[in-house]
């Protein structure tokens, strides 16, 4: 009761409130963590060997744990180096006691409970490690359903115990790098919020992983059982419309003359329906900036954060993929043909799919006027909702994998809607990662897809099959499709290149002007996610090399801007002064700094200086603008981006003790009071000061 009463007080909170409640609620949990890190161990190690443990493996959800401490090792509340050791110790200990349960009871175990009463968990596993071999033990590692069983399988079916270890000690060490990275990555990523934001983005996306694991395990064990139901239900329904004189014309219309499975129509109709509820849905959320859009921004600026070149190039190519003018022309191709292969019908019905496309692209972008991501970079000329791109790829691809399933046996099904599937991602992902589109966007663009297309379907269906052989004529719309594909992205990639580039404005300013610090000039650094992260305490104008030069010579030690592989692993398990600095570089308009320098001073402090290109010009001065941040980076683990700060901020008497190394500089220092900092950056704590340095003429 008392965790419900928590709940039902955060949902009905206010942001802010709702941000110092779960602030409070983490705090005594993570302080815990840091006064007693041999218990985190342990809590690590017991996890890990319930997951290892045959039968009892298969209930606990180990990703979901493994992510959360993985979050924490990310984070810098627990060490990484013994997280790893107590996570192996735990599965490997684990794995053992299943294997030697397995050679003591061998045949037995089909009798005992629970295998009397459910023979399949041994059945399936026997039969993987027969298919595999001794190679079994370590597979089985990363496979859900197989891992808590393959090495009590591997102990019943006499496997020795040197193969066994020599299998299952690398597969362990392998997969709890694997499981915890994903939560370790997620840490490092919080780490770029402001703290109580990051409480919020941590339990939010944990939230999600446990709602995903929960739906998974929903349609694992009840969704069969709840289709079945439904088909009853709506072959029922239909029986009852067939008898009706009121629904009777119903059941008529949309009969296909098969009287197995006719009441399938009804039921593709229904999933119509239910993308076009999903629809709705959303375009309510983005119309009154719902729940639903709280992803929107931070899925953007997080993508953004990994622009580059090369991968800009294949993400243009994959998004040509979905360009309405190589699908419409396609389609317009491929129509042509039909007409000539007389299949006025099916071509009929082609072309009304694509026209309702066009139809429902248009209506919705007219009706719900959506600015894009990315329309600072490029102008993409239309409203972003729905995303054209999504409709139009999942209506082409869709319609065939339909069609196309129809063709081969129940075992083979899947093929064509996994692999329509992965298009369809790889060309939605391109248009988020390009700035094009929200996620909104692209889900809403696939729902409305989805809904034309098995509508399409239910009315086509109403027929016989074409005479034509569907594998060909697939082939055929496939083969004209790449080829105007290929044809137009040749064509056009320059244009592209041009259309998605990232351009950040550039702006002049007088010398007088940045002397008397002009306010247009970056109060702050954002992070992956978009949110304020950094003050730029310090704007330094001059060459960079006599800056790093100067530096030097005052005592100050020159650091990597990116961290290798080597780097990283002493970021998490070593000593040195790497492990004070975060894993992903820090990033101001998409690029890493240009000098990142630290001196050790008293208290067992390092101080840090980054500076990055500020993208801003003095008018008549031929020395670049460098924006920098002046901090502390406290010599102890990183804290947790949940920890309250100290009384003295990473930032405060940070200025001073640069001013000190600085004799040779002309220097302006500007002290902002609390209320004339913008409000975006006052929870960063910042001491107001920031210093202007130039070079003495």
């Amino acid at each position: 009761m008392v965790l419900f009463s928590f709940l039902f007080s955060l949902l009905h909170s206010s942001k802010e409130n709702r941000g110092e409640k779960l602030f409070d609620s983490i705090q005594p949990i993570v302080q815990f963590l840091h006064d007693h890190p041999h218990g985190a161990g342990l809590f690590t190690f017991f996890i890990v060997f319930c997951e290892a443990l045959a039968v009892v493996g298969v209930v606990v959800p180990g990703s979901i744990t493994m992510t959360a401490i993985g979050v924490m090792v990310g984070t810098g509340v627990l060490s990484a180096s013994h997280t790893f050791a107590w996570a192996i110790a735990g599965a490997i200990l684990g794995d053992c006691i299943s294997y030697f349960v397995g050679v003591h009871y061998k045949d037995r175990l089909h009798r005992i409970w629970p295998f009397n009463k459910h023979p399949q968990w041994l059945t399936k596993s026997e039969k993987f490690f027969h298919h595999h071999g001794g190679k079994s033990v370590f597979l089985g590692r990363f496979i859900g359903p197989m891992r808590a069983m393959t090495p009590m399988v591997a102990g019943m079916l006499n496997m020795s115990v040197t193969r066994f270890l020599f299998a299952a000690i690398p597969s362990v060490s392998l997969w709890a790098i694997l499981y915890l990275v994903p939560g370790i990555f997620l840490g490092v990523l919080s780490t770029e919020l402001p703290p109580k934001i990051a409480t919020e983005f941590v339990l939010g996306v944990l939230g999600l992983i446990i709602l995903i694991w929960f739906m998974a395990w929903l349609i694992k064990h009840f969704f069969t059982q709840i289709y079945r139901a439904l088909e009853k239900v709506v072959w029922f329904l239909w029986n009852w419309m067939a008898v009706h004189d009121s629904t009777r014309w119903l059941t008529k219309f949309l009969s296909n003359g098969n009287s197995k499975n006719e009441y399938q129509q009804l039921l593709l109709l229904f999933r119509s329906f239910l993308a076009l509820i999903i629809f709705f849905i959303i375009l309510f959320s983005v119309v009154h900036h719902g729940i639903l859009t709280f992803l929107n921004e931070p899925i953007f600026y997080f993508l953004r954060s990994f622009r580059g070149p090369r991968l800009d190039f294949l993400m243009i190519v994959i998004t040509i993929l979905g360009d309405y003018k190589v699908i419409l022309g396609a389609a317009g191709i491929f129509v042509l043909w039909l007409l000539y292969k007389k299949e006025r019908r099916l071509a009929f019905y082609y072309i009304l799919l694509f026209i309702l496309s066009e139809f429902a692209v248009t209506i919705f972008k007219s009706l719900q006027i959506a600015m894009r991501p990315g329309s600072f970079m490029g102008d993409f000329g239309s409203s972003s909702f729905p995303s054209g791109h999504a409709v139009f790829s999942c209506v082409f691809f869709g319609f065939w994998a339909i069609l196309l399933a129809r063709t081969l046996i129940a075992e083979q099904r899947w093929i064509p809607y996994v692999g329509s599937g992965v298009l369809v991602f790889l060309i939605i992902f391109s248009r988020l990662y390009l700035g094009a589109h929200w996620i909104t966007d692209v889900v809403a663009g696939v729902a409305i897809g989805w809904a034309i297309v098995l509508a399409t379907v239910v009315f086509y269906s109403r027929k016989s099959e074409p005479r034509l052989n569907i594998k060909r004529a697939y082939l055929i719309a496939i083969s004209i499709y790449l080829v105007l594909w290929l044809g137009y992205a040749v064509s056009s990639m320059p244009k592209q290149v041009v259309k998605y580039e990232v351009r950040w404005p550039a702006t002049a300013i007088t010398l007088s002007e940045w002397q008397a610090h002009n306010k247009s000039i970056p109060w702050y650094r954002a992070g992956r996610l978009g949110e304020p992260i950094q003050i730029f305490n310090v704007q330094w104008l001059g060459e960079l090399n006599a800056i790093k030069n100067d530096l030097v010579d005052s005592g100050w030690q020159v650091q990597p801007v990116e961290l290798d592989f080597r780097g990283m692993i002493n970021c998490l398990f070593g000593d040195s002064v790497y492990r004070y600095f975060p894993l992903l570089p820090q990033l101001y308009h998409n690029r890493v700094p240009v000098l990142i320098v630290t001196k050790a001073i008293e208290d067992n402090n390092v101080l840090s200086l980054e500076l990055w290109q500020s993208d801003i010009n003095i008018d008549g001065n031929t020395s670049p603008l460098w924006l920098g941040a002046v901090h502390y980076n406290p010599k102890m683990p990183r804290i947790f981006a949940f920890h309250k700060p100290k009384s003295r901020t990473k930032f405060f008497g940070a200025v001073d003790l640069l001013r000190k190394d600085l004799s040779g500089f002309k220097l302006q220092e500007f002290e902002y009071a609390l209320s004339e900092q913008p409000e975006e950056v006052r929870e960063l704590n910042w001491n107001g000061k920031l210093l202007l340095i130039s070079p003495i003429k």
